[in-house]
C-alpha cells in the first residue's frame, strides 16, 4: 500500500512537471491528481463480479462526466497509463463526455463500461443516468449529495482535505463489493449513514 501511495505521488509530480502551467490554479491541479489518485484506489479496493464485466480480453471503460475544467479525465489517463493500472485484470480505458448522453444513446455510448465518474457540474443531473441502476457500474460523483442520492461513492472536501464517502448500500445495490481494508481508513473514508 505504501509502495503503491507512493508511486501514485510520484507521477502525479511527473505530470505536473510534464505539462507545465496550464490556465488553472495550482490548488485546482493537485486536488485533481489528488481525486485520480484516490479512483485509482477504488479501482483496486473495489470488486465486480465476473459476469458483470467484459471478458476478460476486454478492456473496461471509465467514463468522466461533466465540464472538466480542472483536467480531471487528462490526470486520471496519464495515472492509469503510468501506473499500468487495471480493473480485475483488465485495461482501463478512460473516456470524457461533457454531458449525460440521451437515454436512447446510453448503450452505445457506455458499452463495456464499469466506472462512472460525474464532475461537480453533474450533481443535479447526475441521476439521470440509467447506467447507474445497473449491476456492476461503480457510480462516483464529486460533492456529498452523490452518495446522500444512491452513488457508491461521493469524493468530498472537508477541512480543506479530500475525503472518500463511501455509501455501502449504493455498492450492494450494485453487486458490488468494497474492501474493509479500504473502509478502515479512517483519515480519508467516511462511511455514509443515512440521515447523517
Amino acid at each position: 500500500m505504501w509502495f503503491t501511495s507512493f508511486a501514485i505521488v510520484s507521477v502525479c509530480v511527473c505530470f505536473n512537471a510534464s505539462f507545465g502551467k496550464t490556465d488553472f490554479s495550482e490548488d485546482a491541479r493537485t486536488e485533481a491528481r489528488l481525486k485520480a489518485a484516490y479512483l485509482a484506489h477504488l479501482l483496486h479496493y473495489s470488486t465486480w463480479d465476473e459476469e458483470d464485466l467484459p471478458s476478460a480480453r476486454s478492456t473496461v471503460g471509465l467514463a468522466v462526466v461533466g465540464q472538466d475544467r480542472h483536467h480531471f479525465a487528462q490526470v486520471l489517463l496519464f495515472l492509469i497509463d503510468e501506473l499500468k493500472i487495471t480493473l480485475q485484470g483488465r485495461k482501463v480505458k478512460v473516456f470524457s463526455l461533457a454531458r449525460i448522453p440521451d437515454a436512447d444513446e446510453e448503450n452505445e455510448v457506455f458499452k463495456d463500461c464499469a466506472v462512472v465518474y460525474f464532475l461537480q457540474s453533474e450533481e443535479n443531473r447526475w441521476s439521470e443516468c440509467t447506467l447507474c441502476d445497473k449491476k456492476g457500474v461503480l457510480a462516483i460523483g464529486e460533492g456529498s449529495k452523490f452518495a446522500s442520492e444512491g452513488a457508491c461513492v461521493s469524493i468530498v472536501r472537508s477541512r480543506n482535505r479530500v475525503k472518500l464517502l463511501i455509501n455501502r448500500e449504493g455498492y450492494a445495490s450494485r453487486n458490488l463489493k468494497v474492501s474493509s481494508r479500504l473502509l478502515r481508513l479512517r483519515s480519508t473514508v467516511e462511511i455514509y449513514q443515512k440521515g447523517s
